[in-house]
């Protein structure tokens, strides 16, 4: 079927109103999930305590980001840097181990101890641990990795490590609180100040220094991956009905099905009485179909076209078995039946006769029918 020329112009509106309707929608619905999301240290959030502004900072530079948001924990074999912010859920001992042989092989793990109580799988990894130094506000840095003095740390806690290769970048109360050192062909950044990477802390421009100065051995164009899993989001799948509810592209698509049945609805043929099944339909007895004929018949006055037929049936039905020509005249007819069986020649010839009259009565017509 064809579609008519106002149908498709109707499509088309339909689609281009789609597009301005979803668009602005998607950019809304993200910045408001942004902020409606208290995750501390997730990209997902644009609370003071989220890192949404580090992600976007990043690819404004050159970078490519990366949310891990899978069922499973597992780094990109692309990813050249990869932010571990502190969380609830701790490392497996397999997860750290695979994220130290990720490490070996050239690149950059950028990672934060957690300041909970608890078992830390990643940090005995690391042989670290923290301890509690009182409160830290700014720092100088020890080592000129970046273009300024002092950074902005905003934090309670200090590295206790049990390890000596390592490059101390900042500390506190005789406490680290920022150190580097090389794992195989890679290297890992290990703080227990989260505050600089985070949408509060890069608005002070010393953090943002520091961070620029960490990512630094990637060149522009690398992957930036951000562990998302461990903060909660682990790539739930949504139903069809959550995806349709839920995000502005399934408002889309069910509005432009409400304007669709709108159209149709309007524009569209009514249809027609219901026509009954061939099953539902009673079909006429034999009787019927004879009384309707002979209605048919007496109305017409056809007397004698039945007559003539009874007379052939008759005629037929005598002659057929001693093959009688049933078009011979009646005499002739009556004299070759004579020959073959005993027959009353004169009564046959007389009812003969009598069916090829032209005028006669229903009475008479009904009478010689049944002696027929």
């Amino acid at each position: 079927m064809r579609l008519s020329r106002d149908l498709l112009i109707v499509l088309a509106l339909f689609v281009v109103l789609a597009l301005f309707t979803v668009v602005p929608a998607m950019r809304r619905a993200e910045i408001e999930e942004a902020q409606d999301t208290f995750i501390p240290y997730s990209t997902h959030s644009a609370q003071p305590n989220g890192t949404l502004a580090l992600m976007l900072w990043l690819e404004q530079i050159g970078y490519r980001t990366q949310r891990i948001e899978n069922d499973t924990f597992a780094t990109p074999d692309e990813a050249r840097v990869l932010f571990v912010f502190p969380s609830r859920e701790t490392y497996a001992d397999f997860e750290a181990q695979a994220l130290l042989r990720w490490v070996e092989r050239g690149n950059t793990l950028i990672a934060f101890a957690r300041a909970l109580p608890g078992d830390d799988n990643l940090l005995r990894a690391l042989n670290a641990a923290v301890e509690p130094i009182g409160y830290a506000d700014i720092v100088p840095l020890e080592q000129p990795l970046a273009a300024t003095a002092d950074v902005r740390v905003n934090t309670f806690s200090g590295l206790r490590l049990n390890r000596n290769d390592f490059v101390q970048y900042l500390s506190a109360n005789g406490s680290p609180l920022l150190i580097g050192f090389a794992q195989g062909r890679g290297k890992i950044f290990l703080s227990t100040s989260p505050f600089v990477f985070t949408n509060d802390g890069l608005q002070d421009e010393r953090d943002a220094h520091l961070v620029r100065a960490l990512v630094a051995a990637a060149p522009r164009g690398s992957l930036v991956a951000f562990d998302e899993f461990h903060l909660g989001y682990t790539g739930k799948q949504l139903s069809l009905q959550e995806l349709l509810y839920n995000r502005p592209w399934g408002w889309a698509i069910l509005f432009s099905l409400v304007l669709i049945f709108a159209y149709l609805l309007i524009n569209g043929q009514r249809f027609g009485r219901v026509l009954p099944l061939p099953q539902e339909v009673m079909r006429r007895s034999p009787a019927e179909y004879v009384q309707s004929m002979a209605q048919l018949f007496r109305r017409a006055g056809k007397r004698h076209m039945l007559l003539q037929h009874y007379r052939r049936q008759l005629k037929r039905s005598l002659g057929k078995p001693y093959r009688v020509n049933a078009d011979l005249p009646d005499e002739e007819f009556v004299a070759e039946m004579a020959r073959y069986r005993d027959v009353d020649r004169a009564e046959l010839l007389a009812l003969l006769r009598a069916l090829d009259q032209r005028d006669v009565a229903e009475r008479t017509l009904v009478k010689l029918a049944d002696d027929a």
